[in-house]
């Protein structure tokens, strides 16, 4: 069975923001308050090369605009320029993003960055299947992946 740490300094670190924008809003100050209460949320894009990235891609994007979030995208090695091309519309709209290219598993690599980082708010993929790219036999298993990810898994193509 899978445990997941518990990341005290960031549970600490939380309380001791909130405690001071409780202490600024009561004070007025409530745009400060604000801006200590805010996280840097992130959205993490899967992207395998496929004809249902463009599908993804746009949810991400618009769910980026709409929350003023961050975008994380992965996508196996090799395609990295054809990724880089199709993310001019995220550039365009001012969006901040980050691509990581992997040589491997993307279902290994979506599973560590999300528990890497406390901060993603969903995964946004295609399918299950595009989840397999680059994959051994270990992790082929739908509901250990659903089971492993921290936060949401938006499947824009099922």
């Amino acid at each position: 069975m899978y445990r997941k740490k518990i990341d005290m300094r960031g549970i600490m670190k939380q309380l001791e923001n909130t405690l001071s924008a409780s202490a600024f809003a009561e004070a007025g100050e409530y745009e400060t308050a604000r801006q200590l209460i805010k996280t840097d949320q992130r959205v993490l894009l899967v992207l395998t090369g496929t004809i249902g990235d463009a599908k993804s891609l746009k949810y991400a994007e618009n769910f980026c605009e709409r929350m003023k979030a961050k975008l994380e995208v992965i996508c196996s090695a090799g395609m990295r320029d054809s990724i880089e091309a199709s993310l001019r519309s995220i550039r365009e709209k001012g969006i901040e993003y980050t691509l990581t290219v992997t040589a491997g598993c993307l279902k290994q690599a979506m599973v560590d960055i999300t528990l890497a980082n406390q901060d993603i708010l969903y995964v946004v993929v295609n399918s299950f299947s595009d989840l397999e790219v680059g994959c051994s036999g270990d992790l082929n298993t739908k509901t250990d992946v659903r089971d492993m990810v921290r936060c949401p898994l938006v499947v824009v193509g099922a």
